[in-house]
């Protein structure tokens, strides 16, 4: 059976068991042949500016997010909890709740047409699945999704 699998003992005597020790061109790494890389400092300068490059769309964080341009990453998070937080309103925290007016505030602004592409994407009890969507309908739902990202302080026209 052993020579059905090619199978031989392992000879204890040969202590070479080092995988790539018999070869010549692998180097070891070491300060010197990190060197050949530039690993030079990513941003060089005044360090005053390197704010403005990494923080290229300018949103202060320092602010609360109902008090701040979102980002996208936000917008798609508000609105997969927009559902959950419209039927626990009575529940919610004092920063939850202004979270979710600054998103109706902001909701307020878009067309009837636009509002309702919102809520059969991401408020209906129905599962949406964008993917199935021509292309021409997801582009027109992100151009909708980023339109909430700048920050109102009052609604467009009276709160429904």
């Amino acid at each position: 059976m052993a020579k059905a699998y090619n199978l031989e003992p392992i000879n204890k005597k040969n202590g070479n068991l080092k995988p790539f020790a018999n070869h010549q061109d692998l180097a070891p790494m070491n300060k010197l042949s990190a060197n050949s890389h530039d690993l030079g400092p990513m941003y060089t300068g005044d360090p005053n500016t390197w704010n403005m490059a990494l923080n290229t769309n300018n949103l202060d964080y320092n602010k609360p997010a109902y008090e701040r341009d979102w980002n996208q990453a936000e917008r798609r998070r508000i609105l997969r909890q927009w559902r959950m937080l419209d039927s626990n309103l009575s529940e919610l925290p004092e920063e939850k709740l202004k979270l979710i007016q600054s998103f109706y505030i902001r909701f307020s602004y878009l067309d009837q047409s636009e509002q309702a592409l919102l809520i059969k994407a991401y408020h209906s009890k129905e599962p949406y699945n964008r993917k199935s969507e021509p292309l021409k309908t997801q582009v027109l739902l992100q151009k909708i999704i980023n339109k909430l990202n700048k920050f109102r302080e009052q609604p467009k026209g009276p709160m429904k």
